[in-house]
């Protein structure tokens, strides 16, 4: 009887073991590291700075990092692209201010790193699935201002595996998050709440967004679509064309977005009024992206919330965060340089 007991408990300490196993392989939903990380925003220009961090969240190797600054002024540089790299150490953290780390002739636009395999050209992207990361974008007085999670994808090949599977595992330099590469990018971006803008004529929050094109590369323009929803499930449509990254206004987006137009314009819910601000929220999905010779239909972006709430002048706060992300899309590719983009 005694062995019969103690062979039951072996089993199921057995059973136990295999069902930890297998929940090891899978990550809970969340921000896991990743192999390739994805900063919406950097800006270094007018007295402002940005503080960028990765960090190897592995103790026991030291990993190579490979940098890529992308511009998104809107001049000549628009969607170029600066490289550094550093090497991390083992559970190593680096944080660099990009006014002086960024070795291009832009201040502004987004960036995204990746693990390689050495420091410099001849590096290749790799699969190692821990680093995580974060940036703080500070003020003219170098105060802190807001922070904006990075958006991190795993590479889908094992531990130390090559990345770049085109042209028969030669590769083509152009990160495909594709769920092949690395995990396949948002289908569409929800933001679960905005605050009523403010105009001329009225109180409100002075907000931005940040849009990202993850589809095509530099010689394309994306055209996202919009859906806007106010607090009485009255909904608003519109349409934005970019190019490869764009920081507005959210009433350029859609001028919906005005507090007086949510407030007289529409059939909303009095008691759903927040501080005297009207609310709602929205999404955004990549309609189509062109160049002078390619069109991909339903390409792949990223969208941040930027909210400013205070007077136009004086004191006031903002704050963002990652927007939540519906479903996945394999057309995602970082970054293409050409008419054909990856087609």
């Amino acid at each position: 009887m005694l062995q019969t007991m103690q062979m039951k408990l072996f089993q199921g300490v057995l059973a136990l073991g295999a069902v930890a196993a297998l929940a090891s392989s899978s990550l809970a939903d969340g921000r896991n590291p990743g192999s390739l990380l994805l900063y919406p925003e950097f800006d270094s220009g007018n007295g402002r700075n940005t503080l960028l961090t990765v960090t190897n969240t592995r103790v026991d190797r030291s990993v190579v990092v490979h940098f890529k600054y992308v511009s998104g002024q809107n001049d000549t540089t628009r969607c170029t692209i600066a490289n550094v790299w550093e090497t991390l150490t083992p559970g190593d953290t680096i944080t660099v201010l990009t006014g002086s780390h960024n070795p291009g002739p832009f201040t502004k636009g987004y960036v995204y790193i990746y693990a390689v395999t050495a420091v410099g050209v001849n590096g290749k992207a790799v699969s190692y699935n821990y680093l995580a990361g974060d940036v703080v974008q500070l003020g003219g007085d170098r105060a802190f201002d807001y922070a904006i999670n990075p958006l991190p994808f795993r590479a889908v090949p094992f531990l130390d595996e090559l990345t770049d599977l085109e042209n028969g595992g030669v590769g083509d330099g152009i990160r495909d998050l594709d769920g092949l590469e690395y995990e396949a990018a948002p289908d569409r971006i929800l933001v679960p709440r905005f605050f009523g803008q403010a105009t001329p004529d009225s109180i409100g929050a002075n907000s931005d967004v940040v849009l990202v094109a993850l589809s095509g590369g530099k010689q394309f323009e994306t055209i996202v679509s919009l859906l806007l929803y106010n607090d009485n499930e009255e909904i608003f449509s519109g349409e934005h064309l970019f190019r490869c990254w764009e920081r507005i206004p959210l009433l350029q987006l859609s001028a919906a977005f005005a507090n007086d137009f949510l407030k007289t314009g529409t059939n909303q819910n009095p008691a759903e009024s927040v501080l005297g601000l009207e609310t709602g929220w929205f999404q955004l999905d990549g309609l189509v992206a062109n160049s002078l010779s390619t069109t991909i239909i339903d390409p792949a972006i990223l969208a941040v919330l930027i909210e400013r709430n205070g007077p136009t002048t004086g004191t006031f706060t903002r704050s963002s965060e990652l927007p939540f992300l519906n479903g996945k899309q394999t057309n995602g590719d970082l970054l293409p340089q050409t008419n054909n983009g990856e087609q």
